[in-house]
């Protein structure tokens, strides 16, 4: 069980670290905080995986990991909202104009 979900933690580590990366540099570039948003949720999921497996190696603080966990969890949603309602007012919905064109 350890090294299979060791495999599955380390492919999804690997394919999970260049969109991360992606967005960050986009956020960097553009300084959009929806991507900043995006690059939470791509840390939380590689937290995720990590807090996994240590928890299955033995050497993990179970309340620690799960406390982590859950203010992770709740910083990340709360920061999404706020980075989707402060983009929505900095940037025009291109989208929409589009729509009403049609």
């Amino acid at each position: 069980m350890l090294a299979a979900y060791a495999v599955l933690t380390v492919v999804s580590l690997t394919l999970w670290t260049p969109l991360f990366l992606r967005f960050y540099r986009s956020w960097v570039s553009r300084n959009n905080p929806v991507s900043l948003a995006i690059c939470a949720c791509i840390g939380q999921l590689i937290w995720i995986g990590f807090a996994g497996f240590w928890q299955l190696v033995g050497d993990a603080n179970h309340e620690l990991i799960l406390l982590t966990s859950a203010g992770l969890s709740l910083m990340v949603s709360i920061y999404c909202h706020r980075a989707f309602a402060v983009s929505d007012k900095r940037f025009a919905n291109v989208r929409g104009k589009k729509e009403k064109e049609s």
